[in-house]
């Protein structure tokens, strides 16, 4: 090898590894991004055209530099089809078009600026913008409302965020306070001096819709994660800085140390996010928080109690309309009795009294007396008992002394052996009196410890137990205490093997046990599952409502006929009076409560770090190796080492003061750099989301300084600064430009000329819908999943894990990052799209049907109307020509205009803004 390849060699070695040595911190702190802003002079330029703006002489101070001149301006035409697309991803329409073409004064184009900035249609295009931004998913997973259901991590309200995003920005909100919002938005008043501020709570959504993993086992990590793309987000959307690169270690490049990164951790660290980590094998739950005001959510309370109340009359009085569907088959009041002996009131059964039972002191009259040790009831055995659902009840009073599971009352089988299924429906008491049960067949639903606090002994309670053929309910004291789902007949109906036995303190007659102990009254059975409203009638004694007036005293049927008649008649009235308030009620009562995921205040529970604390820092960024820990700050190499310490809170309201703060030069230089680029196709900084040491330098300096500035001083107003960018003569110049001065600068750093830009997805799609008048403005609420739903493509599903097919097909964002710029492809399978597409097709129909609605005249005139509903500008005479030779030659008129205007439709032109 000579020598000369061997110094080459050497210079190649030290060169590439000169490329990844970091910079000295004090090299690093010098760069241009962290200086303050500076307040640059206009240059004074000899071009007099160019000297009215400010922004021209920047432009116009460069172009002598290089000695290459500026393009000349754009045509109205293209002018107004570009701000048109620029403001609101739409194209302009014929009308539109035509207006500003007849305006001859000199602020036309102003006009139309302000026209496009006050349409509602501003924040939906500048919306998307900032949504790639802040990598905006609607969703994670395909049909989240049906197969991929997830309650507890799927994004539901992260649409609430977008909405306030494109709500915000038609506001014109001041930037410093759309940042603000953002980042500490839940610590915000409310400006209207209410108790709430839901705006503030759905900007931090934000902070809700990262990109982590969900269902990690490692409950810890997941937190970190959520931390490090929070600050990752914030770093790259407001400072265009990537803070995150120092969670492991310095930054390579920029000033950026570990403890910054965890002086900033600790501000997220004390912030939730989750509700929960979720349990080990189970899914992080996001937490959700209501924009219900205390005020609100007072009203709503006295409406839903109101409404309860007067709902609870209207089941009383329509259990009352239905009594009369049900029977008393049985009745034992105790108080016609003889020695040993007691008849029923219903058909004059005879009851038995065996052992030492009695008669004596009941709940109303006289009942019967019970001693635990053989004494029972034999009710009579009846096939008239057979019940397949029904109620029984008694009044019950029960000795402390009980030393059984006393069986209260039931229907045991008139068998002498235990044999299946034994009895069919039963009451009964706990031996140490503290819990009640209730079963359905011997092995069906039982309901074995219902705690009944309130029964003491020596008092007098009520106990029902209904069976409906599913559900085996037992109340106490007129109220529901327990319900179970029958595990017995397949059927769902009481199984019976032979006549049942009624038996009252015992299991059984035959096989009696369990005995109760204590005293009995007002023994009932039905024959239906009586429901609350009833039992609670039946069991009024001894003063009865008109229901237990019927049964209990003696009429003729004609008499209970004419009885239920009238009442009937009487409720029903009552009825309609009360649903007549109930609905007036409901439609007074405030909504159910929204929901948003938003930040708040404190730690997540469960994970390392539940409180509001500082955090040590991770070393290595791995939390099983802790360090020293980190006082909550800013960033020292752009805040400075003399900090206030954070003393109250997790300190997200600090970091929002201080991102927007004078002493930060990065926030209004950044958001400058965004909107530039997206009006001239490229920012100033050509690395939009990098701002470091790795990003690009801006071309124009001083330009971009003098903007933020401007901004600054012109309360953070996006809408003016659009309105300045786009009166800008640099913006109206026309994309023709001389070869020379192209290729001496092909990528236009020098803004010679407008760039071409092709379409992106969105307006791609939009602005088919709107040339076929099929485009359907409303804005906000849930996104859809369906591509054909003729909404704009800001509220078709944008999700992360299964992308929509359109979406990639087109370059969208990919929402599982901080996207400043998108890509931009040419590619076969969009040919195939646009050329097969159902989508595509049925657009170019409609197209087709809407020109010849507006155009009747089929010939010349109505191509000459599709170019300027589709292009904004007339048809030459050569594409009327060979417009009008394609629709003589297709096979069909009607199929020749749908290939014609499909044609149009994939044309470049369609899909290029000039």
């Amino acid at each position: 090898m000579n020598p000369a390849s061997r110094l080459l060699i050497v210079l190649i070695t030290v060169s590439v590894s000169l490329s990844v040595i970091p910079l000295m911190a004090n090299d690093a702190e010098d760069h241009w991004s962290f200086q303050s802003l500076t307040h640059t002079a206009l240059p004074d330029v000899e071009d007099e055209v160019w000297l009215a703006h400010p922004i021209d002489r920047f432009i116009a101070a460069e172009h002598a530099k290089q000695e290459v001149a500026p393009a000349e301006p754009a045509d109205k035409r293209t002018l107004i089809r570009r701000a048109t697309f620029d403001l609101t991803g739409l194209p302009p329409t014929p009308d539109e078009v035509a207006a500003f073409l007849a305006d001859d004064t000199s602020g036309a184009f102003a006009t139309v600026i302000d026209r496009l900035l006050d349409s509602p249609e501003y924040g939906v295009r500048w919306g998307r913008h900032w949504l790639d931004t802040v990598r905006y998913t609607d969703y994670l997973n395909e049909d989240p409302l049906g197969a991929n259901k997830q309650p507890y991590y799927e994004l539901y309200e992260a649409y609430r965020y977008r909405d306030w995003v494109v709500d915000a920005l038609n506001a014109d909100m001041p930037y410093d306070q759309f940042v603000v919002h953002q980042i500490a938005g839940d610590l915000l008043p409310n400006p209207n001096g209410e108790a709430l501020y839901p705006e503030g709570l759905i900007a931090t959504t934000v902070l809700s819709f990262g990109f982590w993993e969900n269902g990690c086992a490692d409950k810890k990590k997941v937190v970190t994660d959520i931390v490090d793309d929070q600050i990752d987000v914030v770093g790259k959307a407001f400072l265009g800085m990537t803070l995150s690169c120092a969670r492991c270690h310095d930054h390579k490049f920029d000033p950026m140390t570990q403890e910054d990164y965890y002086g900033l951790a600790g501000i997220f660290y004390s912030s939730r996010v989750l509700e929960s980590v979720g349990e080990k094998g189970n899914h992080t739950k996001l937490l959700r928080v209501s924009l219900e005001g205390p005020e609100c959510k007072k009203q709503r309370k006295q409406a839903s109690d109101k409404l309860a109340a007067v709902q609870k009359e209207i089941d009383q009085l329509k259990a009352q309309l239905q009594a009369d569907s049900v029977s008393l088959l049985l009745y034992y009041d105790f108080e016609d009795s003889d020695v040993g002996k007691t008849t029923d009131k219903i058909a004059g059964y005879v009851g038995t009294l065996h052992g030492d039972a009695s008669f004596g002191p009941g709940k109303f009259g006289q009942g019967v007396t019970l001693d635990g040790q053989g004494d029972f009831v034999d009710g009579s055995a009846e096939a008239s008992f057979q019940v397949t659902r029904g109620t029984v009840m008694a009044w019950f009073n029960y000795d402390s002394e009980i030393s059984s599971e006393g069986q209260i009352v039931g229907m045991p089988f008139d068998v002498s052996a235990w044999t299946e299924p034994y009895y069919a429906l039963q009451a009964w008491i706990s031996p140490d009196g503290r819990n009640l049960g209730a079963q359905v067949n011997h092995n069906g639903a039982r309901l074995q410890t219902v705690d009944a606090p309130g029964v003491k002994p020596g008092e007098w309670h009520h106990i029902a137990a209904s069976y409906d053929g599913q559900f085996v309910r037992l109340f106490v004291d007129g109220q529901l205490v327990g319900s179970v789902i029958d595990g017995g007949a397949a059927e769902g109906n009481i199984q019976y093997q032979g006549n049942p036995n009624f038996a009252i303190g015992t299991r059984n007659v035959h096989d009696p046990g369990n005995f109760f102990q204590g005293k009995i009254d007002e023994v009932k059975l039905f024959d239906q599952p009586l429901n609350l409203a009833q039992i609670q009638m039946a069991m009024q004694f001894p003063e009865p409502t008109e229901f237990a007036r019927i049964v209990r005293e003696e009429s003729t049927d004609a008499d209970r006929e004419a009885a239920f008649a009238q009442r009937n008649t009487e409720l029903q009235r009552r009825i309609e009076e009360l649903e007549q308030q109930a609905t007036e009620i409901a439609k007074s009562t405030p909504a159910e409560p929204a929901l948003a995921m938003a930040i708040q205040e404190g730690g997540t529970p469960d994970s390392l770090f539940p409180g509001i604390q500082d955090v040590p820092l991770h070393i290595r960024g791995s939390y099983r190796r802790l360090g020293e820990v980190i006082p909550r700050r800013m960033p020292e190499f752009l805040a400075g080492t003399d900090q206030p310490p954070i003393t109250k809170g997790s300190g997200r309201w600090e970091l929002s003061q201080w991102i927007v703060s004078e002493d930060n030069p990065l926030t209004a230089r950044v958001i400058v750099n965004r909107i530039w680029q997206h009006h001239f196709g490229k920012g100033l900084v050509g690395t939009t989301n990098n701002f470091g040491q790795l990003g690009e330098r801006p071309t124009h300096p001083q330009l971009l300084d003098w903007l933020a500035s401007w901004l600054v001083d012109h309360d953070w107003s996006l809408k003016k600064l659009h309105r300045l960018m786009m009166l800008s003569l640099t913006y109206q110049q026309s994309s023709l430009q001389d070869e020379d001065i192209i290729r001496r600068d092909p990528d236009n750093r020098l803004l010679v000329r407008m760039s071409p830009q092709r379409l992106e997805a969105e307006p791609i799609r939009d602005s088919m819908l709107a040339v076929a008048g099929r485009l359907d403005l409303t804005q906000g609420g849930p996104a859809t999943a369906e591509i054909d739903l003729p909404r704009r493509s800001l509220y078709i599903q944008t999700r992360r894990f299964t992308r929509n097919a359109y979406a990639m097909l087109f370059d969208c964002a990919n929402p599982e990052q901080s996207v400043a710029r998108r890509e931009v492809s040419t590619t076969a399978p969009q040919a195939l799209f646009l050329l097969n597409g159902d989508f595509v097709k049925q657009q170019s129909q409609a197209v087709a049907a809407r020109l010849e609605q507006e155009s009747p005249a089929d010939g010349p005139e109505r191509i000459q109307r599709a170019y300027q509903l589709l292009f904004g500008r007339p048809a030459s005479d050569v594409e009327v020509a060979i417009g009008s030779q394609f629709l003589e030659q297709a096979p069909d008129r009607q199929q020749g205009w749908h290939e014609y205007t499909h044609l149009l439709l994939c044309s470049n032109e369609f899909f290029y803004v000039e």
